[in-house]
C-alpha cells in the first residue's frame, strides 16, 4: 500500500521539526492545565493521573516497537532484493556466453544497459519523475532480452545450455517484479498518524501530571519528546523511498557494473606484436 499525504511529500527534516514543536506544545499545555487543576482542588483531594499516563505511554511504546519491527523487516527485504537482482543479472551475463557470437554480444550489451537502469541512486530517489523514467527504461530493456536470446537458438533445437540462459533471464524478470512490488508496499499513513496522536497525548498527560504535583523536570520531558520524535523519524525514513538519512544501498549492483566494465576492458586490450627474431645465420 503506497503512502499518501503529508508523510510522503514533506521533507524528513520538516516532519521532525513539526513533530518536536507539537510535542513541546502538548507538554506545556498539559502542564498549565495540571497547575490550574491543582489550584482548583479542594483540600485533601488528589486526582490520580499516573495510571492513565502509564497506560498511554505503554501503548505508545508497544506501537512504536511493533511499527519499527515491521518497517525494519520490510527494509531488510528490499535490501535483499537488490543483492538478489545483482546476482541474477551476473548469472545471466555469464550464461549468455553459451550463445553464438552475434546474439551473445547483443545480449551482453543489453544486460549492461539493463544493469545501469536498475541502479537507483539517491539522486533518482529524490526526484519521482526521474525514478519513474529509470523504471520505464528498465522495462523496455527487459522486454528486449528474451527476443535477443531467442535469435541465438533460431533454426536449431534448444539445448540444456540454452535452457540455463533462458532460466536466468526469467529470474531477472521475476526479481524486477518483486522489487517493484516491495517498493510500492509501504506503511499506511493511518499508523503514522496514530503514532503521532499517541505521542502528543502521552506528552500532554506527562505535563499534566507534573502540573498536578506542582513541579516538573524540563530535562526529562524534553528528552522524552526528542527520543519519541527520533524513533518516529527513523520509522518514516526506513519506510520511505525518498532521499533521507537512510537509503537502500546499491553497492551490489555498482560492484557488478564495475566488474563487467573491467572484464570488457581486459578482453579488448590490444595484444603486443610478437618481437621479430633476428636471423642469426
Amino acid at each position: 500500500m503506497p503512502q499518501t499525504g503529508f508523510f510522503s511529500t514533506a521533507p524528513i527534516w520538516a516532519i521532525g521539526c513539526a513533530l518536536l514543536v507539537l510535542l513541546w506544545l502538548a507538554t506545556e499545555v498539559g502542564f498549565h492545565l495540571g497547575v490550574k487543576e491543582r489550584a482548583q482542588q479542594q483540600a485533601g483531594e488528589r486526582l490520580n493521573i499516573d495510571l492513565v499516563q502509564g497506560a498511554i505511554l505503554g501503548l505508545l511504546s508497544l506501537l512504536l516497537a511493533f511499527t519499527y519491527s515491521f518497517v525494519a523487516e520490510r527494509y531488510k527485504v528490499r535490501q535483499g532484493l537488490v543483492v538478489r537482482e545483482a546476482n541474477t543479472i551476473g548469472t545471466a551475463f555469464l550464461r549468455s556466453g553459451f550463445l553464438p557470437e552475434t546474439p551473445r554480444r547483443e545480449l551482453q550489451a543489453l544486460l549492461r544497459q539493463y544493469l545501469d537502469s536498475r541502479i537507483l541512486t539517491e539522486e533518482l530517489a529524490a526526484e519521482p519523475s526521474k525514478l519513474a523514467e529509470a523504471i520505464q527504461r528498465s522495462v523496455r530493456l527487459q522486454a528486449a532480452l528474451w527476443p535477443t536470446a531467442s535469435r541465438g537458438i533460431a533454426g536449431r533445437p534448444p539445448t540444456v545450455l540454452d535452457g540455463l540462459v533462458f532460466q536466468a533471464l526469467n529470474e531477472i524478470i521475476d526479481v524486477h517484479s518483486e522489487r517493484l512490488a516491495a517498493a510500492e508496499y509501504r506503511l499506511p499513513s493511518a499508523i503514522l498518524w496514530l503514532l503521532c496522536v499517541l505521542a502528543l497525548t502521552g506528552l500532554a498527560l506527562t505535563g499534566f501530571a507534573s502540573g498536578l504535583r506542582g513541579r516538573r523536570s524540563t530535562f526529562s520531558t524534553g528528552a522524552l519528546a526528542v527520543l519519541v520524535m527520533a524513533v518516529i523519524l527513523v520509522i518514516i525514513a526506513l519506510d520511505s523511498r525518498r532521499q533521507s538519512f537512510i537509503h537502500l544501498s546499491q553497492t551490489s549492483l555498482i560492484q557488478l557494473r564495475d566488474s563487467l566494465q573491467a572484464q570488457t576492458t581486459t578482453t579488448t586490450l590490444p595484444q603486443p606484436a610478437p618481437a621479430l627474431q633476428r636471423d642469426t645465420q
